[in-house]
């Protein structure tokens, strides 16, 4: 999937870019379901990394 993205992306076709968005854009019910599900689930960190330059 992302090797197709990147084929989209480096072409630069409007038609076909938007084409796999309308395809592959969209979350079905069972995705959207088991996202939900795991929005109870405790974290027991919260990653903050700091940019070192």
């Amino acid at each position: 999937m992302a090797a197709r993205f990147l084929i989209l992306e480096g072409d630069g076709d409007y038609a076909k870019a938007k084409a796999f968005i309308d395809r592959y854009g969209v979350m079905d019910e069972a995705t959207k379901s088991a996202l939900g599900a795991l929005q109870d689930i405790p974290v027991d960190i919260a990653p903050i990394f700091r940019i070192v330059y």
